[in-house]
């Protein structure tokens, strides 16, 4: 199993950020899955995703469930990974503090070995998630300059 953490702080409300997350808007920041469906349950949400970018069927199913602080999602079933959970987790005020942590593994046989050079992908994912959120939010903030940033993520 590999750990992945990236901490970045916005220049943006965590109010802004979290209105700009959800299920649908989180596989699409991250910009590695296509949304093929999406299912909402009781206090979870279903989406079924697709890469056709990468060799092979990657096609899976990811839970969305809403925390007090920002969201938790799970492959489930058959997919990519043997195991994924991934948690976005958001603090503060004014400014945001956003810290995406990821642990997978990929299994079978050399998992160790896969699993530490996927870790700076599954890494870039994740900052590619938060740099998005930022960049959208900057977007709607356009029309009056505020100086927003994004700073380099943390060894967390």
């Amino acid at each position: 199993m590999k750990q992945v953490e990236v901490s970045y702080t916005l220049d943006a409300s965590r109010e802004s950020i979290a209105g700009r997350l959800s299920p649908e808007a989180i596989v699409e920041y991250e910009g590695t899955y296509e949304v093929i469906s999406v299912k909402e349950t009781d206090g979870e949400c279903r989406i079924s995703v697709s890469n056709d970018t990468i060799e092979g069927d990657h096609d899976m199913v990811l839970t969305f469930t809403e925390t007090e602080t920002g969201y938790v999602y799970r492959q489930v079933g058959d997919g990519l990974f043997e195991t994924l959970s991934t948690e976005i987790v958001l603090e503060g005020d004014e400014h945001a503090l956003v810290t995406v942590r990821s642990e997978f593994t990929f299994g079978g046989p050399l998992a160790f070995v896969k699993d530490w050079l996927a870790a700076g992908y599954r890494r870039a994912e994740l900052e590619k998630l938060v740099r998005n959120v930022s960049r959208d939010h900057e977007a709607s903030e356009s029309a009056v300059p505020n100086g927003s940033s994004v700073e380099e993520p943390s060894d967390g």
